[in-house]
């Protein structure tokens, strides 16, 4: 083929059984890349739904743990939880281990001239427990670079616990107009947790390997996370260890995940404030608006799989366990 020329390849292939996916790459006459692209085909048990996910790996339901009220921690057969008195929660394995500590309420803005905003600090208040919920109420606060303009926000996070799983929340509850650059829950990983899973709504399907940047991303190190900052629109993440998997299912689709101030430190935010991020362009999209008196709410699930759940996910195929395949699959068909 000529320079600006074009040309439409009838293509015909057999595909083999088991086969999951098509890759197509065109080269030049020296072997250089021209194009690279994976197609996704239809795959008979790939989930449409984090649910249909979770039943194939053995969850079903919500589970509830019974707490007395004199208890100063929490303690069930897969996982133990402590309150401290400034604002985070330890969460230990069954033998009293830890595993990862919520490490508090994440709000940061960027310093770049994408955003006008601060982050100011988080005040904790004193924690109170009901059952099997903690809940600690919070202030933040914030403002803007050129000093015209500074806020106090009250929220609160829940920490409710099952008897296999955590639900953590947060919920923010302005009482003037403000934007916030972040909202989200802060997690510092034990020495135990050393690797990541993740998928995610990719913006491409054949990034380079060393990105970590697909739809689906497995065993993955931190410190590979740290090179590339942040991902967005996770579906479900996993934190791994030698004996241990924490699924992580956000409770909505815009969850994006971040490396935080430590090395062990994770944010899932359901806002952030990333405008020099491929797929943010204008401001609307880089501070959150929140009116005086709107409610806003988000966070995420730990469930804490047992040996035999474990076996199961890490026994999944890629399209068993990738919520973004039958999509995928059913665009590609239709083209």
């Amino acid at each position: 083929m000529a320079p600006t020329t074009s040309y439409l390849f009838p293509v015909s292939l057999a595909v083999p059984s088991g086969a999951d996916r098509l890759r197509f790459s065109v080269h030049d006459a020296d072997g250089y890349s021209i194009f690279d692209a994976e197609f996704p085909l239809p795959f008979s048990s790939a989930p449409t739904s984090m649910q249909d996910l979770l039943k194939s790996i053995g969850i079903k339901g919500s589970d509830s743990v019974e707490v007395s009220s004199d208890a100063k921690g929490v303690k069930t057969g897969r996982f133990g939880a402590v309150a401290e008195s400034d604002g985070r929660v330890r969460i230990q394995d069954k033998e009293g281990r830890d595993l990862l500590t919520l490490n508090g309420f994440a709000i940061e803005a960027e310093d770049t001239s994408w955003t006008n905003l601060l982050s100011g600090a988080v005040e904790y208040h004193s924690a109170t427990r009901q059952g099997s919920t903690i809940t600690i109420p919070f202030t933040v606060g914030g403002g803007t670079k050129d000093k015209k303009l500074s806020w106090q926000m009250p929220g609160t996070m829940e920490i409710e616990l099952g008897d296999s799983r955590v639900r953590v929340s947060y919920t923010l509850t302005p009482d003037r107009e403000i934007s916030i650059p972040e909202a989200g829950i802060r997690l510092l990983l034990s020495s135990q947790l050393t690797r990541l899973s993740w998928n995610r709504q990719a913006l491409w399907s054949t990034a380079p390997e060393a990105w970590c940047d697909g739809s689906l991303e497995e065993h993955v190190p931190l410190a590979a996370l740290r090179e590339t900052i942040s991902k967005r629109s996770v579906l479900w993440a996993a934190l791994e260890g030698d004996g241990a998997v924490i699924l992580i299912v956000p409770f909505g689709s815009s969850t994006n995940l971040r490396t935080g101030s430590a090395a062990e430190e994770l944010v899932f935010s359901d806002f952030l404030a990333s405008g020099n991020f491929l797929g943010k362009f204008d401001k609307e999209t880089v501070e959150k608006q929140l009116a005086a008196g709107e409610t806003f709410k988000g966070g995420f699930t730990l469930y804490f799989l047992d040996a035999e759940q474990k076996a199961k996910f890490e026994e999944l195929t890629e399209p068993e366990k990738d919520l973004t395949w039958a999509p995928r699959a059913k665009s590609q068909t239709a083209n």
